[in-house]
């Protein structure tokens, strides 16, 4: 069992909380009395945990064939869509992203003409994604490393804010490492989504992922949620919208391997309509209700 730590609400600081998940470990996800935020009262001590276990010589073989150009990471066209997103919003190259992983996201704004620096709490990850694509890594959390007197023209949290115990003074941080106007963009999952995943599950149909899961996940950010914690931690031009679906890979069910290239559409035709069925679902019901249960993620950009 994992040790558990208890803490309160990142947006209102209140300590009052609703259940809405008991992991079997004793993660509980809670929502706010106060403020109606999402998080994880009773959360994992170690939430950078979540990428733990591949030793750096298995990663080099698990990943060789990505790094030779031969397939394309899973989330190659995800990458490429936040890339353009940024390059229409500054002219600068100078970037942090901050929760790197394996390095893939930096590597390929890096070769798109960008000066590439990352965080990774991992060190096996944190090392391999220095070596393999010779970019610059600060090894530890976003809360203790060192960023120095360098300046960034935009700073990326990508799937990875959700597992920062403080995010919002990770984001007051890396504002101070901002220059003025430079751009944030973040893309975390849909808290909204992970409700219909519970209410799913109860009728006994899969969405293909664990609701409020994994369980070092320590925020679960809705629409207005997301945008409340950003402005606390200064910025402005808020602007938070739903990102299509990123379809996971099904490898390690097929062949008992962790790939991450991406999978042929026709291996995995069915969950990807039902996921893109259920993003086209849920813009429409944002338009009619306010609330978009359908989408999985929500991309957030500002400036500071």
């Amino acid at each position: 069992m994992s040790t558990i730590t208890t803490t309160t609400c990142a947006i209102c600081g209140a300590s009052d909380y609703e259940v809405i998940r008991t992991f079997d470990s004793g993660v509980t996800v809670g929502e706010c009395t106060s403020c109606g935020f999402i998080y994880t009262p009773r959360q994992h001590a170690d939430p950078g945990s979540v990428l733990d276990g591949d030793a750096e010589h298995d990663l080099d073989v698990i990943l060789r064939p990505i790094l030779d150009g031969t397939v394309r990471h899973y989330r190659h066209a995800a990458y490429s869509s936040y890339l353009d997103r940024l390059e229409g919003l500054t002219a600068g190259r100078r970037l942090l992203d901050v929760g790197c992983a394996h390095g893939f996201f930096p590597a390929q704004a890096k070769a798109r003409g960008w000066d590439c620096t990352a965080v990774e709490i991992q060190e096996t990850l944190a090392a391999f994604a220095s070596r393999t694509h010779d970019i610059e890594v600060l090894s530890g959390s976003i809360h203790d490393v060192d960023i120095g007197p360098r300046k960034f023209d935009a700073v990326t949290f990508t799937d990875s804010l959700e597992y920062v115990p403080d995010p919002v003074a990770a984001l007051r941080k890396v504002r101070e490492a901002m220059d003025e106007g430079a751009v944030l963009l973040a893309k975390v999952p849909n808290a909204d989504y992970f409700r219909l995943g519970m209410a799913a599950s109860r009728a006994g149909i899969s969405l293909g992922e664990t609701a409020f899961g994994p369980e070092q996940r320590v925020s679960h950010f809705t629409k207005d949620s997301f945008a409340s914690l950003v402005a606390m931690a200064g910025f402005r031009e808020i602007d938070v919208d739903w990102f299509e679906p990123i379809h996971s890979t099904l490898w390690h069910r097929i062949v008992g391997l962790p790939l991450a290239s991406e999978m042929p559409p026709v291996l995995d035709r069915g969950k990807r309509f039902l996921r893109n069925t259920l993003h086209a679902a849920g813009r429409a019901e944002f338009r009619l209700t306010g609330r978009n249960n359908g989408s999985q993620s929500l991309l957030l950009v500002a400036r500071r």
